[in-house]
């Protein structure tokens, strides 16, 4: 039955375009002129209409975004086992409970905050009060199961350069899992090797951890 329907529906489709291709060869032959002019007409109109929807389109847009509702004062709270996120709050945090109770070994807070430009990015901060930090770092590479990993801290989009964020394998395996879709847990012989933006190099391990302040940092 559902065949002898798909049957008729691509029959009638084809018979109209054929039909429709027939026409259009008809009318170009015997009157030239005259359906030269009215594709012309035609196309100019739907040029006209496909202009008008594109600017009413923008101005709805415009329109909505205006109207959205601030989120400059809203947090979103991740708790986090092992690199998973086990739950995600937002604009409020679990209060009265301990890491233990949660089973979880670290607590990420975001918050979305402008610049003086009136640019904005997420910041990810391991603080309740989210601080901005001045440090950066030229590179930041991870070399685990004979493989090569770019740790970006900041995009266009979020920035992990906030006041006492600390890189270690807890924040790496969180970052691997969550920003680069990699289901890894570090083994104990994992490298990191940093180049600051002095041209400063070090090379850590899992017994090292990077502590990020408001304008220097520090390695632990």
């Amino acid at each position: 039955m559902q065949y002898k329907v798909l049957h008729n529906m691509i029959y009638k489709i084809l018979n109209f375009c054929g039909n429709a291709f027939l026409l259009h060869n008809i009318l170009k032959i015997l009157y030239p002129e005259w359906y030269s002019n009215v594709v012309i007409s035609i196309g100019f109109k739907l040029l006209r209409l496909f202009s008008y929807l594109e600017i009413t389109f923008k101005k709805i847009k415009n329109m909505l975004i205006s109207n959205m509702p601030e989120v400059n004062d809203s947090y979103v709270t991740e708790y986090i086992l092992n690199g998973h996120i086990l739950n995600k709050v937002f604009g409020e945090k679990i209060e009265n409970k301990d890491f233990e109770e949660l089973k979880m070994n670290m607590v990420l807070f975001k918050k979305y905050i402008k610049n003086n430009n009136n640019q904005g990015k997420i910041y990810v901060s391991m603080q309740e009060t989210i601080k901005p930090s001045n440090v950066k770092f030229m590179s930041l590479e991870l070399f685990t199961h004979e493989t090569e990993y770019q740790i970006k801290l900041e995009t266009d989009t979020h920035s992990y350069y906030t006041e006492n964020m600390i890189i270690d394998k807890l924040f790496l395996e969180y970052y691997l899992i969550n920003e680069l879709d990699k289901n890894i847990h570090l083994n104990d012989d994992y490298k990191l090797m940093l180049v600051d933006n002095d041209v400063n190099i070090h090379e850590l391990t899992r017994l090292s951890k990077i502590a990020i302040y408001e304008n220097t940092y520090k390695i632990l």
